[in-house]
């Protein structure tokens, strides 16, 4: 994760921008929603690895 997007692995493929919306819990009083368009989905051995560039964010 950084300050514009994120990497992840999950089991079905997302396809490129589309946009997704993710709740992100970075300790016990930060969560971050965002909003984030699939820029890259790549075949790996455990699934897809995906990566998400942030559109929006809201820090609650």
């Amino acid at each position: 994760m950084s300050s514009t997007g994120i990497y992840f692995v999950v089991q079905q493929s997302l396809h490129k921008s589309e946009v997704i919306h993710l709740t992100i819990q970075l300790n016990k009083e930060c969560i971050v929603q965002c909003e984030g368009k699939v820029i890259r989905a790549d075949k790996q051995d455990q699934g897809y690895g995906i990566a998400v560039q942030f559109t929006k964010m809201m820090f609650g």
